[in-house]
């Protein structure tokens, strides 16, 4: 079971993505979908609680408590890298159907941007180690999601605030169009 979760590695990609409208298409790294790697682990903590109930399991017990909170911990980890990418993505797509916003609010488009690359900069680190159980247990990857959280939620409300407080009783509302995501 330990061997399976040390085996595990984090999917990623890279893509040609257009930041904000009107740039060329820049280079980025992002994860793919992170639900089979979290199935996996979740499974390995299964069977390490199983084996660890076992009357067999006495001389083991502090390794295997040892190593079920490291694995608690990598899917702990892997799931807010995966809401800090889909943060990113909402705002982005935000940001491309509004073009608006580029030259309204250009501060916190440069904000946004700058986060989008240092986010795949981190993403593209991972590629040369992509086991799930080294990869979550970085420190500069957990700084990174202290630091930044908070600021990809702020810039996303500013950015909704400015596109809505655009919008008039006659146009349509922006809701409609499914650009609305409480973050």
């Amino acid at each position: 079971v330990t061997r399976q979760c040390r085996e595990l590695n984090v999917p990623t990609q890279q893509r040609q993505k257009v930041l904000v409208d009107g740039e060329d298409p820049v280079t980025v790294f992002l994860m793919l979908d992170t639900f089979e790697v979290e199935e996996s682990l979740n499974y390995c903590l299964m069977e390490l609680e199983r084996i660890a109930l076992s009357p067999h399991a006495g001389f083991l017990q502090t390794s295997l408590d040892g190593f079920v909170q490291h694995i608690m911990e990598a899917l702990e980890n892997l799931v807010q890298w995966a809401e800090m990418q889909m943060k990113l993505s909402r705002l982005r797509r935000l940001i491309i159907r509004h073009s608006e916003v580029n030259t309204a609010l250009p501060e916190e488009i440069a904000k946004y941007r700058n986060l989008f690359l240092k986010y795949s900069d981190l993403i593209a680190t991972v590629r040369s180690n992509p086991s799930v159980l080294t990869w979550c247990s970085t420190s500069t990857l957990q700084d990174f999601l202290q630091e930044n959280s908070d600021e990809v939620v702020r810039i996303y409300r500013v950015i909704k605030r400015n596109i809505d407080s655009r919008s008039t009783q006659d146009a349509p509302n922006n809701r409609d169009f499914g650009t609305w995501v409480i973050m």
